[in-house]
């Protein structure tokens, strides 16, 4: 399965972490719920961010 990546014209308050320059995880709050999502990203723009 291919990864897809979709870029968003809207600002989204969120964290970055990268664990070893390789894979970042981006972590936003819910719009909704209480808590937070967290989604693990190779994509390169986002990994550039997390160093």
């Amino acid at each position: 399965m291919a990864d897809t990546y979709t870029e968003i014209a809207d600002s989204v308050s969120c964290g970055l972490a990268s664990t070893d320059g390789e894979i970042a995880f981006l972590t936003s709050d819910r719009e909704r719920d209480s808590g937070f999502d967290s989604t693990r990203c190779t994509h390169p723009k986002v990994q550039s961010r997390g160093r």
